[in-house]
């Protein structure tokens, strides 16, 4: 499928030389203001911002009023996904861009994600990579690797994108596959990424075009909400893949990736919910590695139980199973 030059209005209302930044926010006032900021140092201008507030009780309302133009939109508090549907309803660009409130943008990426779809009309997203900042907005030196022809293929065993303000999508995209998956909490992008890839090619540029800020209430620490929400986007996937062994392959590996991956942070987040009283989430994770690790879990507690039972309390394996 062949997309439109920047020149065609698909829909009533669009700009199709607008590009229109929806940034969802949730109590994260102390960072909204670098986001909004980072957009208006675009080296492109013609862009619109939009602030989607789902429920924030913090100062998000009164940073986004110091900035005349931007658009502020509340909700009840609902999720990201939820947020980013809204704005996108209510947006006018011909390009889409969600930028995380905690994020921000460098000033190349307008820029270079426009020359990249302009050079690939057939996609109808591109992405480039990410640098990392610590809370404070310092720079940790750690760049995201580049990954060049990532497709659907590729993307059913790693989310090589990682940051959903690295790309830029025409909007009429949202047209053709729908907006996000409102129920997939964190792994939301994830899914949309899927979605657009089964039938449209995706291009990848190695320009770095936004910072990840990594903060003590990023979305992404929270171990057993993402692995549950990572499983559930892998599942939606079955459908599609079962008549392709490369496909079914690929789904394969990459569920084994995550599940190793996410394997002892969600040991940690059980100790730690317990050690604090937290029953209600602390059942939430138990219930999780009941679901996806429970072979591991009875292996685990069959050594130790081992070890211990030879008198071995230091044994490694206990030690390992307990950490």
């Amino acid at each position: 499928m062949m997309f439109p030059s920047t020149k065609k209005d698909f829909r009533s209302g669009r700009d199709p030389d607008r590009i229109s930044v929806i940034i969802p926010c949730h109590n994260y006032g102390k960072f909204v203001s670098d986001a909004i900021e980072s957009v208006l140092r675009q080296s492109y201008g013609r862009f619109e911002i939009m602030v989607v507030d789902d429920d924030s009780s913090d100062n998000t309302y009164e940073v986004a009023g110091r900035y005349s133009n931007v658009r502020y939109i509340r909700t009840g508090r609902k999720n990201v996904s939820a947020a980013r549907n809204l704005g996108l309803s209510q947006s006018t660009g011909g390009y889409v861009v969600f930028l995380d409130a905690d994020d921000r943008l460098l000033p190349c990426a307008f820029e270079t994600g426009l020359n990249a779809l302009s050079e690939h009309p057939e996609c109808p997203m591109v992405f480039g990579r990410y640098r990392i900042i610590n809370a404070d907005g310092s720079d940790l030196n750690k760049v995201q690797p580049f990954i060049s022809n990532v497709q659907y293929l590729d993307m059913l065993s790693h989310n090589h994108i990682g940051n959903p303000g690295s790309v830029i999508y025409r909007a009429e995209i949202f047209d053709v596959v729908g907006g996000f998956d409102e129920t997939l909490g964190p792994a939301a992008d994830f899914e949309i990424y899927l979605r657009i890839g089964r039938n449209h090619a995706i291009f990848a540029h190695p320009r770095e075009v936004v910072e990840y800020r990594l903060h003590p209430g990023n979305m992404s620490k929270d171990a057993t909400l993402m692995l549950d929400a990572i499983m559930k986007v892998f599942k939606a996937q079955d459908a599609y893949v079962t008549a392709d062994p490369a496909y079914t392959a690929a789904l394969q590996a990459g569920m084994r990736k995550y599940l190793r991956h996410y394997y002892y942070p969600n040991i940690h987040e059980l100790k730690s919910r317990l050690g604090d009283h937290r029953w209600v989430p602390a059942l939430s994770t138990a219930r999780l590695l009941s679901r996806y690790y429970r072979r591991d879990l009875l292996a685990g507690m069959t050594r130790a139980l081992y070890r211990l039972a030879k008198g071995d309390r230091g044994a490694k394996d206990a030690d390992r199973f307990a950490s």
